[in-house]
């Protein structure tokens, strides 16, 4: 037992001092090691994360700290830990590249955890309206409007989509809806009507 809380804190001082390959080779022999003991660590399955995270293996983070948050739901480090990861993730969908195929990846995964955001479905409808999937595009993109109608970005991809497919009428009237919630204020995605009370 000495051994493998040696082999912890050589993996912690690994992940402070930056060498997180190096931290993960530990760190990976001490899961397997406490497994063949039929035991489990809450806190190596989050420094695992947290090494896997910080390497820019973020769906692999996600799986390790679901796996801590499995053995201990009420962690609030485990739980601060899994947003930090949610956010990396969503973030890498708002920064990729038209046609990253990692979009497609990261998007399904974030789906299957239920922490999409607005931001999120509109990177999986540029990836669709990329690969020319516009029918799918489209189907996102009304799922957004109705739901988050303030999101100008969702009525000009719309409009992109429509006209992709040469349906002009379609195109300008998302083009006049963005242009409409963009000159007004919003609440709850709402226009505030400038009109008498």
């Amino acid at each position: 037992m000495r051994a493998l809380v040696e082999q912890a804190a050589y993996a912690q001082r690994l992940i402070q001092e930056h060498e997180y390959p190096a931290a993960l080779v530990e760190l990976r022999a001490l899961d397997g090691r406490l497994a063949q003991l039929g035991l489990q660590s809450v806190w190596v399955k989050w420094a695992l994360c947290v090494a896997h995270d910080l390497s820019d293996n973020s769906l692999a983070a996600l799986d390790k700290i679901n796996e801590a948050l499995s053995l201990d739901p009420f962690s609030e480090a485990n739980h601060v830990s899994h947003e930090t990861v949610v956010k990396r993730l969503r973030t890498y969908l708002l920064e990729a590249t038209e046609g990253d195929p990692e979009v497609a990846r990261v998007y399904q995964r974030l789906l299957q955890e239920d922490e999409c955001d607005v931001s999120s479905h509109l990177a999986w409808a540029r990836f669709l309206i990329h690969g020319r999937r516009h029918h799918e595009a489209e189907e996102v993109l009304q799922a957004i409007t109705t739901l988050a109608p303030a999101s100008l970005d969702a009525w000009n991809l719309r409009a992109r989509v429509a006209r992709d497919r040469g349906d002009a009428h379609t195109a300008a009237g998302c083009e006049a809806e963005s242009k409409l919630r963009a000159a007004q204020p919003v609440a709850l995605g709402i226009p505030v009507s400038g009109g008498r009370s």
